[in-house]
């Protein structure tokens, strides 16, 4: 019972660990995209932006061409933006939502199962009692 109780707390340590990592990056992507990156799409140009977004596009692993196009691209005024500039930054936006989504999703089940590793807490915790 001891044992069984034990596995329950780590099994829901590790959900709680799982969703407030998910959340993290959630939330980087999210400040990147709707700040930097934003703000980049209007009017680029602006090297601690572009800093920005390459950072959180190594970290989160954006396709490796990509962020060598980007770094050229993401420089650029909009006037001065290319056909092939403008697919970059389509690309990027798609990554920054994937994820974005992605990192959504692990929190959405996190959270639907969170009750689930409550009650086997729960009843690891009645077992012991009872014994």
């Amino acid at each position: 019972a001891r044992a069984a109780h034990k596995a329950a707390i780590s099994e829901e340590k590790l959900g709680e660990e799982e969703y407030t990592k998910a959340e993290r990056k959630k939330a980087i992507l999210e400040a990147v995209s709707t700040g930097d990156f934003a703000s980049l799409q209007q009017g680029g140009g602006d090297a601690k932006a572009v800093k920005a977004v390459l950072k959180v596009a190594k970290d989160f692993n954006f396709d490796q061409q990509l962020i060598v196009a980007a770094e050229s691209a993401l420089l650029k005024p909009v006037a001065d933006r290319g056909g092939f500039d403008n697919i970059v930054f389509q690309q990027c936006e798609e990554q920054f939502k994937s994820l974005i989504n992605a990192f959504g999703s692990t929190m959405t089940n996190c959270e639907a199962s969170k009750g689930e590793r409550a009650a086997k807490v729960e009843s690891a915790v009645s077992e012991i009692a009872a014994s």
